[in-house]
């Protein structure tokens, strides 16, 4: 978060989802060392849990509208 912005927010938590992993984000040769790691390509977005983390997110912005 830019500096500037700190004063102006009160930040509660935050959460890192996993996501999507193609092989066309790499080049042929990144690609391939992935690959050689173990690394592995596909969609492993957790739509479950994004809807959970969205939901707190309404439910504690709810409560804030309510107070006002």
């Amino acid at each position: 978060m830019p500096a500037s912005l700190m004063g102006d927010v009160d930040p509660v938590e935050h959460r890192l989802f996993t996501g999507v992993v193609t092989a066309e984000a790499f080049g042929w040769f990144a690609a391939a060392v992935f690959r050689l790691v173990g690394g592995r390509f596909g969609d492993f977005r957790d739509w479950d849990e994004i809807e959970r983390w969205s939901a707190s997110i309404s439910d504690v912005l709810a409560g804030i509208e309510a107070r006002r």
